[in-house]
This record gives C-alpha cells, sequence and structure tokens, in this order.
C-alpha cells in the first residue's frame, strides 16, 4: 500500500537543490572489490519506480510517496562523491531511466565505485523531489524534504552486486537539452560538442556552489553545477571546445532549468579548437569583450551619427559582450548611424577576408549593411569618402523577439580592395511619431579580417 503526502511551496523555497554544503574528507577509504552478484529478483525498473510517484508540481511541492510493498530494482553506479561534487549521494541507472539515492554515509566510492551494480529493496523507502530532481530516501523530515538513509540501515535496502560493469552514457547535442527534458534527468550524458561560455573563471566561486554555462557553436546553452567543496573547485575553466559528461539534472522554481553535474574533470575533454576561432593571418580583431557596457566610445573605431543622435553602444548577454543599435524610442523621423573600423592594412596579404556575426530583434523593417572605403580619411564625417557595399549575411526577421543564435556573415572576399581599408556597419532606421516606425534592433559581435 503507498501513502503520499502531497507538499506545500514550502518545498520549493527550502529546497537545497542537488548540492548541501558540507567537507568531505580528504583521505580515500579502502575500495570494496566485492565481486559477486546475488541474483536478486528485480521486480521494477527504475522508470516503473519513479512512476509510482506523481509529477513535481512547483507550485504545491510536488508529491512523495512511500513504497509500501516489495519493490526490488537494480541499476548501475554512474556518480558518486569521490570527487565532493556529489554529497552523500549515488545516481544509478538501468536501460529504463536513473535516480538519485540520499545516504547519509561519507566516503560513498569505497563501497559504491562507479560501475557496481547493486539492488535497492525500496519498501519502506520514499519517493521525492529535490527541488524538482527525482530522488529516493528515507523519510520526510520536518521541512517536508526527504531525508536521507540513515547509514546504520543502509544494509537493509542496499545489496551489492559485481563491480566494472559498463557504464553507457546516452550521446546527445547540446541542444537536445538545453531545455529540461525529463527522460534524461539523472541519466549520465555524453554531449559531443561545446565549451564554456566564460574561460576567465574558476569552476565555482570560493564559498557557494556555482553555474557555468556551457554552450554549442549555434549558441545554445545549458548549466554546468559545481559545488565548491568539490576537489576542482579552484581550477580554471578549460579554454577549448569538446565532449561533457556529467548527471543531466534539474531544478524546478518558475521554470525548469536542466544542470549538468559532472564528476571529475575527466568528464571534461575540451580541447578543440573554440567556436567561431580565427585561423589564419589576422589583420583585425574584435569581440567587444575589453568594454564597459552602455559605453560609445570604442576604442579606435569611429561612432557616427550621420542622421539623428542614435550611436552604437555595448551591450551584453551572459558572458558575451557586442555593439547594439537600433532607433527604438528615439523619436526621430530618420536614424541613420554609421560603426567604422580602424584603418586595415591590405597592402602584402593574400585572399583577405572579413567575417562577423550579428542578431536582429522587433525586426520590422530597419536595415544593416557593410560596406569598405579605401579613401576615407579615418576621423569625422564618412560621407565624403566613396563606399562600397559588399555582401554579407545578416540576421533578419525575427519579429516578436531575438534570434536565439548568431548568424554568421560568410566569408566576405575583400581582394578587391587594397592598401588601407575601413569597414563601416550603417544602420538604417526611423521612429518618427506618426508613419511607419522601422525600429529593428541590431547586435554585432566577432568582427575579423583575415588573411591566408
Amino acid at each position: 500500500m503507498m501513502r503520499r503526502l502531497n507538499f506545500a511551496i514550502a518545498c520549493m523555497l527550502l529546497s537545497v537543490g542537488v548540492f548541501t554544503a558540507c567537507v568531505k574528507k580528504d583521505f580515500d577509504a579502502p575500495a570494496d572489490q566485492t565481486n559477486i552478484d546475488p541474483m536478486l529478483k528485480v521486480t521494477h525498473t527504475i522508470a516503473q519506480l519513479k512512476a509510482m510517484n506523481g509529477v513535481y508540481n512547483p507550485n504545491t511541492g510536488g508529491d512523495t510517496t512511500v513504497i509500501g510493498q516489495d519493490v526490488v530494482i537494480s541499476g548501475i553506479v554512474t556518480a558518486n562523491d569521490r570527487s565532493g561534487n556529489f554529497y552523500k549521494q549515488l545516481v544509478i541507472q538501468d536501460s529504463s531511466s536513473a535516480i538519485m539515492m540520499l545516504i547519509d554515509a561519507n566516503n560513498l566510492y569505497a563501497d559504491y565505485p562507479v560501475g557496481r551494480k547493486i539492488y535497492v529493496k525500496c519498501r519502506n523507502l520514499w519517493l521525492g523531489y529535490d527541488g524538482g530532481n527525482p530522488v529516493l530516501g528515507y523519510v520526510p523530515n520536518e521541512q517536508l524534504g526527504l531525508t536521507s538513509i540513515p547509514q546504520q540501515r543502509v544494509g537493509d535496502f542496499i545489496v551489492k552486486a559485481n563491480i566494472g560493469n559498463p557504464v553507457v552514457a546516452d550521446t546527445v547535442d547540446l541542444a537536445t537539452v538545453s531545455s529540461a527534458q525529463d527522460k534524461y534527468y539523472n541519466r549520465l550524458l555524453y554531449i559531443r560538442e561545446a565549451q564554456f561560455d566564460d574561460t576567465t573563471k574558476s569552476y565555482t566561486q570560493p564559498t557557494s556552489t556555482t553555474n557555468r554555462n556551457i554552450k554549442d557553436c549555434a549558441g545554445k546553452t545549458l548549466v554546468v553545477r559545481t559545488s565548491n567543496y568539490s576537489n576542482f573547485a579552484s581550477l580554471m575553466l578549460p579554454k577549448g571546445k569538446g565532449a561533457i559528461m556529467g548527471i543531466y539534472t534539474v531544478y524546478i522554481s518558475s521554470k525548469a532549468t536542466p544542470q549538468l553535474v559532472i564528476r571529475d574533470t575527466s568528464d571534461v575533454r575540451f580541447n578543440g579548437t573554440r567556436c567561431g576561432a580565427v585561423s589564419g593571418n589576422i589583420l583585425f580583431g574584435e569581440n567587444f569583450e575589453g568594454y564597459s557596457k552602455g559605453t560609445t566610445n570604442i576604442g579606435g573605431w569611429i561612432n557616427f551619427a550621420e542622421v539623428g543622435n542614435k550611436q552604437y553602444a555595448i551591450d551584453s548577454f551572459g558572458a558575451t559582450k557586442y555593439a547594439k543599435i537600433s532607433a527604438n524610442a528615439s523619436g526621430q523621423a530618420i536614424v541613420r548611424s554609421w560603426l567604422i573600423t580602424p584603418g586595415i592594412t591590405l597592402t602584402g596579404a593574400t585572399n583577405p577576408t572579413l567575417t562577423f556575426k550579428t542578431i536582429n530583434g522587433y525586426d520590422n523593417g530597419a536595415t544593416l549593411k557593410v560596406y569598405i572605403s579605401t579613401n576615407y580619411s579615418g576621423s569625422g564625417n564618412p560621407t565624403t569618402a566613396t563606399w562600397t557595399q559588399v555582401p554579407a549575411t545578416i540576421s533578419t526577421g525575427n519579429t516578436t523577439g531575438y534570434a536565439s543564435t548568431w548568424t554568421p556573415s560568410g566569408n566576405v572576399n575583400l581582394n578587391a580592395f587594397s592598401g588601407k581599408v575601413y569597414v563601416a556597419f550603417v544602420y538604417d532606421g526611423a521612429d518618427p511619431s506618426t508613419g511607419t516606425k522601422l525600429t529593428t534592433t541590431y547586435e554585432l559581435d566577432d568582427v575579423y579580417v583575415v588573411a591566408n
């Protein structure tokens, strides 16, 4: 027989998420090498076990359910507390699903190494949620969260089997799991291609569990959540791109936020070239990261308002900075604004190429075009010089919001130009008090000119 306890909203507010702050002991316990499978009869898959509980609802705190019948599951350990990034937790999975177990003991990795098969006798254990993430634990506490299985009772519920079993990760693209996917909760995932968004930071802040974003080359993101008690907390984030593994969890408040929890740094294999990295001889490069948000003084660039007074300004989203322009709220019938690079010398360059990327938002017809000049003076009014428009791909068509990913310009061939050149990004818009408004926002980043 099963009893359910529907949690109040306090459960969500009091949830501490996947991690509980505590210090891991700094010595290694001897590993348990028992390698006998007792071949207990399994009555349920992990998916069938989880289905016994109600669906999590952040407005009510979800459900907890006591298992009042003889239910036996088995699974392979995919994560433990060895690095300190999981604390008093084991994660197990079978072919159907995965679940996190709450166990009030330290050095679990000695008895439950990754790859060990275990059986769990679930009668009198409880199914619940930790911030929306499915867990299996002991009785609810006064705060309506599940307690951990007491150390002295672990043997009543968990039966160890053989070690060295294959640990199989589900291979996915980051885009597949950048929004919460409940079928993957607690499963070990192998994400084929990603990189940390901001590589100037360590895995965590000194005194708190920390979220760091990874992203793919299309701009899809996922949180990597790391405990400040992990033994790699102070290490700097790797600068390259590659594959990453970890346990896929979730935190649900007003929305579901998926999180990846790595087991240690061997799960991160970011040794390749980053997305958008430029190869060849760089003649000019600008990623706008060195400027303060809101500034219009972009070193060496000419920021010129030909008609109206709107200028490009530095803005940011997450850890990424870029130059931004819009006629919105200007009240000006005509807006024409130029952002011009410093002079770029093409003399002796072989196959010079311009690249950049853009995002547009609330597109209602304003345009962004690219021009090249070989006779601009490098200061003042650009309209006295000769400018040639060059073909480039610009982000368009996002009428109700912003594009979710950057649009690459493609390779803009500059072989037709020689000597010193200037690249201009020219915005044409309008925000009249009456009549047609052309107030599309454009964001510009990663402007490079390279040669072979």
